[in-house]
């Protein structure tokens, strides 16, 4: 029975991936289904147009550079070299798993991207749905914040950046710390540093939640720490660049640079110019709107907060004054707000489940505006970079046929 079934899977998979694999998420629990997330990934991952200046087309880059014949001078030269992403080993291994075993295929090099990527959500929803899935049967609150949720930690942005893939294995394991209260998954973050150095910021916020969290009323410390950040954010740029000196020569490069007024300046002037008005307001409603939803649930609405959820509260002030004084940097104050976005909504959804909240209930609709509206925005903008096949039956075939077409050609032409 289980052959067949697995059988049929993915014979609906050859047929539409798209529908089989929501198909699959809704019915997650048969083993079946589960095969489906990284053959999903993988077709992904090849759907993906490498658009110049991404990070995808960087890592190809960095791949197709790579001699395995010099390989000891290229790791070598690398770590001598940290400023220009030597510690990042995430890509690096790849690149030399594919040129050793694959040859240097390109193509095949985007697979085993994907494979990686798949097994890695695979883990990731295996511990999400064991946690939760059992809560939700009936809660329709609690539905909408797992499907948000699912989708925003996103299998295209994770595909597409070194720093989204960190992202992800950080909620896994800020899942895998809240269900156990075990502190050596906090711990695993410090070594996200090796996807992307970016990242080092997220385990030393960890790190010094987990130091602090027990001291007595060590709360009034963290709304202290974040009533300074709404006070310091205009200025923030400035910290970062004057205590630069504190880190490495790698770390110190990067800080140094990418809080320079200069750059900071130019890259604000590039958003200004060149990006739509509706970007600008997605990523602003979404963080006021699930901001406001936070503190009124806890503060008007007054819900009952179990151990977990109190402890995400907490990280989540914590992580909210660094989004503050970091928001003056759009290279790094961006990331951490989505990073930040994420978590609120693992609490909006754990305190679902605590206090059985109502759909109508305001809190909750302010903060499915704000997600709604992302979601819109992001699907868009997903959906222009993959290639027409993907959207249609039998892409293998299309894939073959028309291996080039966009999307969004196909709809406007």
């Amino acid at each position: 029975m289980k052959n067949k079934q697995l059988t049929f899977t993915l014979l609906a998979f050859f047929i539409w991936p798209l529908f089989t694999l929501i198909y699959s998420l809704v019915y997650y629990k048969n083993q079946s289904y589960k095969y489906i997330v990284p053959l999903f990934v993988v077709f992904l991952s090849l759907s993906i147009q490498i658009v110049p200046g991404s990070d995808l087309s960087s890592n190809i880059s960095d791949f197709s550079a790579l001699n395995i014949d010099n390989l000891s001078y290229y790791i070598i030269n690398r770590f001598n070299g940290l400023e220009s992403g030597g510690v990042e080993l995430y890509i690096l291994t790849l690149s030399v798993l594919t040129k050793l075993i694959f040859f240097g295929d390109i193509q095949l090099f985007i697979i085993l991207q994907g494979l990686v990527i798949g097994t890695i959500i695979i883990f990731f929803l295996n511990h999400f749905y064991s946690t939760y899935s059992y809560s939700v049967s009936k809660l329709i609150s609690s539905k909408v914040y797992i499907f948000f949720f699912i989708y925003f930690v996103s299998i295209f942005t994770a595909l597409n950046g070194r720093f989204w893939t960190a992202h992800l294995i950080f909620l896994y394991l800020c899942i895998s710390y809240l269900s156990t209260m075990r502190k050596s998954y906090l711990y695993y973050t410090v070594l996200l540093v090796f996807v992307h150095q970016g990242f080092i910021f997220a385990p030393l916020i960890a790190l010094f939640y987990l130091i602090t969290k027990e001291i007595y009323k060590i709360h009034y410390f963290y709304y202290f720490l974040l009533i300074i950040s709404f006070f310091y954010s205009s200025s923030g740029f400035q910290f970062f660049h004057d205590t630069a000196y504190l880190f490495d020569n790698a770390y110190y490069a990067h800080i140094s640079t990418y809080s320079s007024k200069q750059l900071t300046s130019r890259d604000f002037a590039i958003i200004n110019n060149n990006t739509s008005w509706f970007l600008v307001l997605n990523s602003q409603l979404l963080f006021f709107t699930l901001t406001f939803s936070l503190f009124y649930y806890r503060y008007i609405s007054r819900l009952s907060y179990s151990k977990k959820s109190e402890n995400l509260y907490f990280f989540i002030i914590l992580f909210m004054s660094f989004r503050n004084i970091t928001h003056t940097i759009p290279s790094l104050g961006g990331r951490y707000e989505y990073i930040l976005c994420s978590l609120m909504l693992l609490l909006f959804l754990n305190l679902s489940l605590d206090n059985y909240i109502k759909i109508y209930n305001f809190p909750f609709i302010v903060s499915f505006l704000g997600i709604a509206f992302n979601f819109v925005i992001q699907f868009r903008m997903d959906s222009e970079m993959l290639y027409g096949y993907f959207w249609t039956l039998f892409p293998v075939i299309n894939f073959i046929m028309f291996p080039h077409i966009n999307f969004l050609e196909v709809i406007y032409h």
